[in-house]
């Protein structure tokens, strides 16, 4: 009886302090509510309108908002091109991304910063948003079996799941190349290893993603992070339309 009731109490320590640890990395809703550990890392980047116009001013692609499209692929659109020049700063790369969130239903991130450091590296934190990871590899041109594949290792966090990545990035005539320093999921740290390990991988999606193969009328010559901001030269689309909605499912 000493015995199993030993037993029985070492089985609960062992639940409770798992639960706190998933609590803490942000997998848990309510405990992470009470840890804080489902907000993203605060990187002190504040934006306004004026960042998201003086971007907007800059970049010169139109945005149109329905409320509603037919089916996934043409929940978002993006007609003709031009070429654009421009230097983008921390405050301005936040607000677009930040402001424009609400204006299509899958864009996959929420609440975001981009900090832009002097020394050519760019931090990013925010909410992932789990459910619209798939719609947005099918928007985007992703095969059936790419979204598959990280959707069902994706399957038993929390919707909203806060992540911060610290990299360098520089692209050449549409090729990408990051050096991750740093991610995080929750507030787990992903291994470098693993990030070494599929370097290649990540590479080529994120060439594809900044190619016309998945936004019409994008292309890439060059794009860096020296001198604190975005220094970004090749073309991009004169209209993005995106959908708040998508009917027909």
């Amino acid at each position: 009886m000493h015995f199993l009731k030993g037993l029985l109490f070492f089985i609960v320590i062992i639940i409770v302090i798992a639960v706190l640890i998933l609590g803490y990395l942000g997998f848990v809703p309510g405990l992470s509510d009470i840890m804080g550990t489902n907000k993203p890392r605060d990187l002190g980047i504040k934006y306004t309108q004026a960042d998201y116009d003086s971007a907007g001013a800059k970049n010169g692609v139109k945005i149109q908002v329905i409320d509603s499209a037919p089916d996934i692929k043409t929940s978002m659109v993006c007609k003709g091109s031009h070429q654009v020049n421009a230097s983008f700063t921390s405050e301005e790369l936040t607000a677009r991304i930040n402001i424009n969130s609400a204006n299509w239903k899958y864009f996959p991130v929420k609440n975001v910063q981009i900090k832009i450091n002097q020394d050519g590296t760019g931090e990013g934190s925010g909410l992932l948003l789990i459910n619209r990871l798939a719609g947005f590899a099918q928007a985007t041109g992703f095969a059936d079996l790419d979204i598959k594949s990280v959707t069902s290792k994706l399957k038993f966090l929390r919707n909203q799941v806060p992540f911060y990545v610290k990299l360098g990035v520089t692209v050449k005539d549409g090729q990408a190349k990051l050096d991750v320093q740093k991610a995080e999921l929750g507030r787990l740290g992903l291994p470098q290893d693993l990030a070494t390990k599929y370097q290649s991988d990540i590479n080529y999606n994120i060439s594809r993603l900044l190619s016309a193969a998945a936004f019409s009328g994008l292309s890439v010559t060059s794009a860096d992070l020296n001198g604190g901001k975005l220094n970004f030269n090749g073309k991009l689309p004169d209209i993005l339309t995106t959908a708040k909605e998508v009917t027909g499912m």
